[in-house]
């Protein structure tokens, strides 16, 4: 555990060190102090100084941080670091390598315009986005803070729709508004991720470099990826020597000199979902199914932030995780991967033991070469492939005794007589209807929807003996606990449901989840009430849909120069957003909110219960915004399966609506399948207008023929 002031200051340094070129697109002028130290921090080019951000982001950490000094030096020296004193030159250096590396960073030589100001949006990630011969067409972010509701985000055609003149200063102001409430805070884990989420509200929508790249990385995604580089670099203990050699490697573009490691990239996801979730009688089915999937998700996110926690890491170190998956970056030391060797094994272990092998966890890692960062699409597909190969060999790694072999290869039951479980068909030790751990899921879908806040509470990673009775059970093994409240006035790991106005209320940061749930007073509906909100036939229906083309996307979209730490991240986690926000959005809305259950939404996919009737309109503003929010380079397919009756099994619905998905993503894709027809999204409308004739025709209070 390095848990070592320094750490923190390396990590405030790489999350502040480009602040000041938010800052200084504001337009604001230099100050007489700024100019003084300018010939210190700022390198000379064609005589001009240049880099001149560095003095903003100084006087950004002076302002708001006040005696952060060595943070503030840090941030003014990363671009001279030779004029840096020697007793922090090494941190200095740390922080611009780590800038090189999540930049990508390949030129020899120095732009000249890097000294202007230059005060242009963001080009949407997914406009860059080059496949099946599709012409590149940028797109471009309006500047705006990040809420549940993305539409302020959709990108833009016309740059000049997505800024004006003083839009950089209007939006600098609000910012500084709330960074103004960190001002004076102690140093501490706190700080730094209310920082973090403080630069995702704000700077997800602002450009990183403008001078010498297409403007197409977030602000946000390159400083949090610095961070979790720079982390890195500080906890293997580098050397100013070793960086020195380093840097001097990528000036020259001699990379067969960057063949050391300094990072692992750790890649995790649970097997199992689809029948875990799903495979549930009707009876009861719609009270648990919820808790059953967003208890996936905790697992996931629990396991990420069990290792970040053991190496006293940030969540910068988390790069990606959603849909049941996660990438975490992690220094490469021997005693780094003892001990994540230790943790998948205890991990595995527990999560075999509370679900008897229904659920597996599949975990790989793979070592980060310097030069891999330039090139670090390929790290990425090869750590999916990895993962790929594990799921293959579930439990592979709890064959080693032979009483290990009897426990995977079961019976796990008693048989005969015993009555079982009617939600999950598991044995039951009591006289009841269902069992413990079911119970505990229709608990954690009843808390789900009523919470305002979700708090963590760590604790000491231990052994999980026995099958889960609860699904607290199993994250209490992996060292988390999260507690779904209305209100609390612990603030610390506490954060905003579906808001992103925390640090107002003093939280430490904010999640978007799908969390709306159609009630009745203070119940959720079940499926039968459900089904009698329908128009027309009184059914309960299933919507499946997800991403075309992902693995296509991911391994071909981007060229493989511009393949960055930052971009694959950003793609990633943009993706998701849509699924956690912005479907949470559209499910909050008028029409839909009494009548759709969305039971998973993440990643890039989502399942979901419906009315039927409600279904077919759900979809369409679906596609449409994910449409708008992928700048049109992006498709989903869809299925729409309505249920012959009330009690029909969910499972089965859950698994004829993958059949139509899979009817859907035939030949062309990109179409929905409904009543067991594949449709183009494009004819959706028209089959819309002549339904809409049909029913007037049959109108009572109109034609109404026979």
């Amino acid at each position: 555990k390095m848990n070592n002031e320094e750490l923190k200051i390396v990590v405030l340094s790489a999350l502040l060190h480009d602040i000041g070129k938010f800052w200084q697109r504001s337009g604001e002028p230099l100050t007489p102090e700024d100019k003084k130290i300018m010939s210190n921090c700022c390198p000379l080019y064609e005589n001009s100084y240049t880099y001149l951000h560095v003095l903003y982001s100084g006087r950004f950490v002076r302002e708001i941080f006040k005696s952060y000094d060595l943070v503030e030096n840090i941030v003014l020296y990363h671009h001279y670091p030779e004029r840096a004193q020697t007793n922090y030159r090494r941190l200095v250096k740390i922080i611009q390598l780590a800038d090189w590396l999540s930049a990508g960073e390949r030129k020899k030589k120095i732009d000249n315009k890097i000294s202007e100001v230059e005060r242009e949006p963001l080009i949407s990630i997914f406009s860059i986005l080059s496949f099946n011969n599709k012409k590149v067409n940028y797109q471009y972010l309006p500047l705006m803070p990040l809420e549940l509701n993305l539409t302020n985000l959709f990108p833009k055609e016309n740059k000049l729709e997505a800024i004006k003149e003083d839009s950089y200063l209007k939006y600098w102001q609000e910012f500084i508004k709330e960074a103004q409430m960190l001002s004076k805070k102690p140093l501490s884990d706190l700080l730094i991720t209310q920082l973090i989420y403080l630069l995702q509200k704000f700077t997800i929508s602002v450009p990183s470099a403008i001078y010498k790249q297409r403007p197409d990385i977030s602000l946000y995604h390159h400083l949090k990826t610095t961070a979790a580089i720079a982390s890195c670099l500080w906890a293997i203990k580098i050397s100013e020597e070793e960086l020195n050699k380093i840097l001097e490697a990528i000036k020259n573009e001699e990379f067969e000199k960057l063949k050391e490691a300094p990072c692992i990239l750790v890649a995790g996801d649970i097997s199992g979902i689809q029948d875990f979730i799903y495979s549930v009688t009707s009876k009861g089915a719609l009270k648990g199914i919820k808790g059953r999937s967003f208890y996936l998700q905790l697992v996931c996110e629990g396991i990420a932030k069990s290792i970040i926690k053991k190496f006293d890491l940030t969540e910068c170190n988390i790069l990606y995780a959603a849909g049941g998956n996660f990438y975490l970056l992690l220094p490469n030391n021997g005693e780094v991967k003892k001990e994540v060797d230790k943790l998948k094994l205890l991990f595995e272990r527990n999560i075999f033991q509370a679900h008897r092998g229904r659920l597996s966890l599949n975990l790989v890692y793979l070592p980060i070469k310097y030069k891999d960062f330039f090139e670090f699409g390929n790290i990425w597909q090869n750590a999916r492939a990895l993962l790929s190969r594990e799921k293959k060999r579930k439990f592979s790694s709890l064959l080693e005794k032979a009483k290990e072999v009897t426990e995977i290869l079961g019976p796990f039951e008693e048989g005969g007589e015993k009555k079982v479980c009617i939600i999950c068909g598991e044995e039951l030790e009591e006289a009841e209807e269902i069992c413990q751990l079911c119970q505990s899921f229709e608990e954690l879908a009843y808390d789900l929807p009523r919470a305002k806040v979700i708090q963590e509470k760590y604790g000491e990673i231990k052994e999980q003996k026995r099958k889960a009775k609860s699904w607290k059970d199993v994250l209490n093994s992996i060292g988390i606990e999260f507690l779904f409240l209305s209100e609390t006035e612990e603030k610390e790991n506490t954060y905003l449901i579906n808001s992103s106005n925390f640090l107002a209320k003093g939280y430490t940061g904010f999640r978007f989840l799908a969390q709306n749930a159609p009630m009745i007073g203070n119940s959720v509906k079940d499926l039968d009430e459900i089904a009698e909100s329908s128009e027309g036939i009184k059914r309960w229906g299933v919507l499946r849909a997800d991403v075309d083309n992902l693995g296509k996307i991911f391994a071909e979209g981007i060229k493989e120069e511009e393949r960055t730490i930052s971009r694959m991240t950003m793609l990633s986690e943009m993706l998701s957003l849509f699924f956690n926000a912005q479907v949470e959005k559209i499910a909050k809305e008028e029409d839909f909110k009494n009548d759709i259950y969305v039971i998973y939404s993440g990643g890039d996919d989502l399942f979901v219960i419906g009315a039927w009737s409600k279904l077919p309109d759900f979809a369409k503003r679906l596609y449409e915004d994910f449409q708008e929010f992928t700048a049109k380079r992006l498709t989903l397919s869809a299925s729409i399966y309505i249920t012959p009756s009330k009690k029909f099994p969910v499972y089965q619905a859950a698994d004829n609506a993958k059949e139509d998905l899979e009817l859907a993503k035939r030949d062309e894709k990109n179409k929905i399948t409904f009543l067991g027809k594949p449709i183009p999204w494009g004819k959706f409308s028209s089959l819309e207008e002549i339904k809409n004739k049909i029913i007037y025709l049959l109108d009572k209070k109109g034609p109404n023929l026979p």
